[in-house]
């Protein structure tokens, strides 16, 4: 699992990101993985309003296999598949 939060200049990152609990991991057998992250600013009270996770298909990048759609919700721990 990587991180794609690639903005310039940006106030906001992702980080810690995970999958079942773990950093990178592989050949999951869970059919319904959890996901978790963490936000990391320089601002003072910055609040996560919602997310969208995107499952794609790692040789590629574009073949995306699973989309959440945006959520409105702050949870960042234990987000079901």
């Amino acid at each position: 699992m990587y991180e794609k939060q690639e903005m310039e200049n940006a106030m906001l990152k992702i980080v810690k990101c995970k999958c079942d609990s773990q950093k990178s991991p592989l050949g999951i057998d869970n059919p319904r993985p959890d996901f978790s992250w963490q936000m990391q600013s320089e601002e003072r009270n910055v609040m996560q309003i919602g997310y969208r996770i995107l499952v794609i298909k790692k040789e590629t990048e574009e073949v995306t296999v699973w989309d959440s759609g945006w959520v409105d919700s702050d949870a960042g721990i234990a987000v079901a598949y």
